[in-house]
């Protein structure tokens, strides 16, 4: 080598930063965010013959005081995968429940194992990514199965696996010890990584209620380390869901419910894209001059926390804005920033603007009423939720008036579908016709789903894991509804003879008596008549065709690569 070439070589590689070797126009030089922006709803749409007869079912405000609108996050593809190492530790109910065999006569535990293999094997084979193990099992006490693996990926993967595949089910369900072995097993290690920059993710993985130890949701809550993403998964329908969604709705924690084991892969292939492929971290929506809807409150606010922001990403926010405001509208979105987009750019932990949101240029009158759709599902999923917190087991006046709302809000939307020959055969536009098809199919499912389980022992669960898949947009949504053999809303009766009965009223209390009257006023009318019964109506073809389909329409080609690649049965 001449000196020239020498001199030359060693100014360059001065001017080059290693951890980002690229220059413009290299994608990974442009912004994460590719688009930010606001479109407003043409309330003057809605008098178009196309759509008058169905504006009347999309009322969104009690007055005629906001315009509705959508926020819309584009995030570009070809995100890293993180570079800060991180702490996975999981928590695996090994209760005497597990051993259950599923429909194909495989143990919920040879689904768990399976499934825990395949993500094991997926990390050691990211050699890009610094991930360290921690694995416990837990029956009505605690078992330390993998302590000792600092970086999975130069580990033996198969002495790993020998080891899970020693987890056998059997004891119990005691959750607060689990909590407690846990927090005790985070807080050694952060203590021994003071100062590193660490991400530590706890997957809480369970199939049963509490048998033994505390039970008070809130003394459990206190058993959770801050600063750390604690993931519940709940397996079947036999689960506490009402406790696994209480201690996940902090802001970084989650609550997944898998309602067939036979699909676990996809909800653990969605979690582990998340850990792997963030974008912007800690996202905050802040709102000028509008409000942005929270589906979790239902309600609207200037400022909204929404997690991480994922590589390939399309998110889409509710908003309103007063008409009467003449000042434009705009939405500050403001995170950490994680993932270099130029040379030598200096990375901390400081929340910054990462981009501003203001109302598109609009050349032709914009349509918006797919997402007042979406918004009117939402709200009636909050709904149905808070109505089954109420843990109502029997079909009272607000319940069967609820699901009247369900119904007819229900035939509404497929009346529009009709209307708008939105369909999958349609052979005119058939990209965006498809998408639209997904898109309303998705919201049908929602409401059918709270539709069939309100009033029900699994009401929370299922309607609590709809809520958060709509409102979050989350790539697997729960929808095994039509396999599960859920007993029709009682009608309750007593027992006894008809003398006897008349006997036994004599020594209730009034309160005893104005209870038996409702439930005899129950009785005395139909559930729902024959020719308005939800399930027999024609209009459901479109929910029955395909309904084992647990991909929602927020899916993006990378996510459900990665969990597809998680769904392969044992």
């Amino acid at each position: 080598m001449n000196l020239f070439n020498y001199l030359f070589k060693n100014e360059y590689n001065k001017n080059e930063d290693p951890d980002f070797p690229w220059s413009p126009p290299s994608n990974k030089c442009n912004p994460i965010i590719t688009n930010a922006s606001i479109t407003i709803h043409d309330s003057s749409t809605i008098h178009d013959s196309s759509t008058i007869h169905d504006s009347s079912t999309i009322q969104l405000f009690d007055d005629d005081t906001y315009n509705f609108g959508i926020l819309n996050i584009n995030i570009r593809n070809e995100i890293p995968i993180t570079n800060k190492h991180i702490h996975i530790c999981y928590t695996i109910d090994a209760s005497g429940s597990m051993s259950n065999v599923c429909s194909d006569f495989r143990s919920k535990m040879t689904y768990i194992l399976y499934t825990l293999e395949n993500m094991l094997r997926k990390f050691h084979e990211e050699k890009q990514a610094s991930i360290s193990i921690y694995i416990q099992s837990f029956d009505d006490k605690t078992y330390t199965i993998i302590d000792d693996i600092n970086k999975i990926s130069d580990a033996d993967i198969e002495t790993i696996i020998k080891k899970i595949k020693k987890i056998r089910p059997g004891g119990s369900t005691n959750i607060e010890c689990a909590l407690k072995a846990m927090s005790n097993h985070i807080n050694d290690y952060k203590s021994k990584h003071t100062g590193l920059n660490h991400d530590i993710v706890h997957l809480f993985l369970t199939d049963g209620e509490i048998t033994n130890g505390e039970l008070d949701k809130n003394i459990l809550s206190t058993l959770l380390v801050e600063d750390v993403t604690n993931i519940f998964i709940g397996y079947g329908s036999f689960h506490d869901s009402e406790l696994l969604s209480y201690l996940g709705h902090r802001a970084k924690n989650d609550y997944r419910f898998i309602d067939a084991l036979e699909k676990a892969g996809f909800v653990y292939g969605e979690i582990i894209y998340g850990i792997l492929y963030k974008a912007i971290e800690n996202v905050t929506l802040d709102a000028n001059n509008c409000e942005i809807y929270d589906y979790q409150s239902n309600t609207w606010k200037n400022n909204l926390y929404i997690g991480n922001l994922l590589n390939e990403q399309e998110k889409i926010y509710h908003i309103r804005k007063n008409k009467c405001d003449d000042k434009q509208c705009s939405i500050n979105i403001n995170g950490k920033t994680i993932v270099k987009t130029r040379q030598f750019q200096i990375l901390d932990d400081n929340i910054v603007l990462q981009a501003c949101a203001n109302v598109a240029t609009q050349d032709s009158k914009v349509n918006l009423i797919k997402y007042m759709f979406r918004q009117k599902t939402q709200e009636y999923l909050y709904k149905a939720r808070s109505m089954s917190e109420k843990n109502i087991l029997f079909e009272n006046n607000d319940i069967k008036g609820l699901k009247n709302e369900l119904k007819d809000f229900y035939r509404s939307i497929i009346n529009y579908i009709k209307d708008k020959n939105i369909n999958k055969n349609t052979n005119t536009n058939t990209d965006t016709n498809n998408k639209d098809y997904l898109f309303y199919k998705n919201l049908l499912d929602d409401i059918y789903i709270a539709y069939k389980t309100l009033g029900t022992s699994v009401a929370i669960m299922y309607t609590t894991s709809r809520q958060n898949s709509q409102g979050r947009q989350q790539t697997y949504t729960c929808n095994t509804i039509d396999n599960l053999q859920i007993p029709r809303t009682p009608h309750l009766r007593r027992q006894v003879s008809k003398n006897n009965f008349r006997r036994r009223k004599m020594f209730w209390s009034e309160e005893d008596k104005e209870d038996e009257e409702q439930k005899e006023e129950l009785e005395s009318e139909e559930e729902l008549d024959s020719e308005e019964e939800l399930e027999s109506d024609e209009e459901l073809n479109m929910h029955n065709e395909k309904m084992d389909d647990c991909i929602s329409p927020y899916s993006s080609r990378e996510i459900i690569k990665i969990m597809r690649d998680f769904s392969v049965r044992p």
